[in-house]
């Protein structure tokens, strides 16, 4: 870095000049680095919003299929709606429970041609992208209680359902192949949660009731007998060294190595899945409800009581707050997703009558590229995108 004349300073191949904009400098031949650099200086932004009349509960986004990207979202009024995420959020398909018990949970599997829901119906229902034109689900497993949260392995056909009310808790392992399950775990609490990873080398779920968290294999778990399942599957506890902590939200990084646990008191906890080493704590400054990482791994959202809190993995490897977003209007955040490249962020939202869906781009989003099109912008595209946000 270093200074040219009084107008700015030279970044790369960038020129920041002191009023705030920036011009290019020498060449383009590293302009996707260039970009990249540039374009995390956008602050994002709420471009667009879709109405309901109802909590949005849940949400939950597919990665790229035939360039098509699903976002599913679950309400407080039973219904589940289908959206073509890539094509201005278009409706593909509702579904209604028909009985207007709350979805608190969706889930997609590995391949992502699978999603399941979660309801105070005491059901998990699975759907087959490719077949939405049913009204019927393609599987339904009931429950004892209402399901709470949803794991789906990403190389067999398992998938955990963590259930509760009213201080009785359960967790169930079941097949799909199979239609089997065995209720596990048993703790006088109801409210367990989930977390499995997404990468199909570190196949890792991890499960919390009270204080404990604890980590499995899901790749050592045999589908056709699951009675020694989580044996099988090893089990590791993460302990945090003498601190008081209280479990409230899960959420493993894109290459499952490292799982982030979110504390009642307003703390992250970023934890190594191999050995349960604490290596980075995040203050948050509120109650946090829900944890969400990109694919890539590169960025962590944060869901607090009325918006959600940014933290984005620095050159040197440690995760720093970026951004706070927060829909427009009073609305209480519910959940929150961010896509695999971690551009856009998908916030679900209500005030107890009516809610919403609110999207949040970086520039990325503001330029109009798609997910999974990143490569298509240009150099002076990035640049006037970044002067328009330093003009705001």
């Amino acid at each position: 870095m270093k200074k040219v004349n009084v107008t700015g300073l030279i970044v790369g191949s960038f020129l920041f000049a002191f009023n705030g904009m920036v011009m290019p400098v020498g060449n383009e031949s590293d302009s996707s680095k260039e970009i990249k650099r540039l374009l995390s200086k956008v602050p994002f932004e709420e471009t667009d919003k879709i109405e309901y009349d109802e909590r949005v509960t849940s949400l939950a986004i597919s990665s790229s299929i035939e360039n098509h990207s699903l976002l599913v979202t679950g309400s407080s009024d039973g219904k589940v709606r289908v959206y073509d995420f890539n094509n201005d959020n278009e409706l593909i398909k509702e579904i209604d429970h028909g009985n207007n018990e709350t979805v608190n949970t969706i889930a997609f599997n590995g391949s992502q041609n699978v999603f399941a829901t979660g309801s105070n119906d005491k059901k998990v229902r699975f759907y087959k992208v490719d077949d939405l034109e049913k009204d019927e689900p393609h599987k339904t497993f009931e429950f004892e209680n209402k399901v709470r949260s949803l794991g789906l392995s990403y190389i067999n056909d398992l998938f955990m359902a963590g259930c509760g009310w009213e201080n009785i808790g359960s967790l169930y392992v079941c097949s799909l192949r199979h239609d089997r399950m065995v209720k596990e775990y048993y703790e006088d609490t109801y409210d367990s949660h989930i977390a499995v990873s997404s990468h199909w080398e570190n196949n890792f779920f991890a499960i919390t009731s009270g204080k404990v968290v604890r980590i499995f294999d899901f790749s050592q778990m045999d589908a056709s007998s699951l009675d020694h399942a989580f044996e099988d599957a090893g089990e590791q506890r993460i302990h945090f060294h003498g601190e008081e902590v209280f479990p409230k939200a899960l959420a493993f990084n894109g290459d499952g190595k490292i799982l982030a646990v979110a504390d009642h008191e307003y703390t992250v906890y970023l934890v190594k899945t191999a050995n349960g080493q604490i290596i980075q704590k995040l203050w948050a400054g509120n109650t946090i409800s829900f944890l969400s990482f990109n694919g890539l791994g590169n960025r962590l959202s944060v869901g607090l009581f009325q918006s959600v809190c940014l933290f984005e993995k620095s050159e040197d490897e440690e995760y720093k707050s970026t951004q706070r977003l927060s829909p427009l209007g009073f609305s209480f955040v519910y959940p929150a997703v961010l896509t695999r490249s971690g551009n856009t962020v998908v916030l679900g939202h209500g005030d107890g009558i009516k809610g919403g869906v609110s999207i949040f781009h970086n520039g990325y989003g503001m330029a109009g590229i798609k997910e999974g099109k990143e490569d298509e912008i240009t150099l002076a595209a990035a640049i006037e995108i970044y002067n328009k946000s330093k003009k705001k």
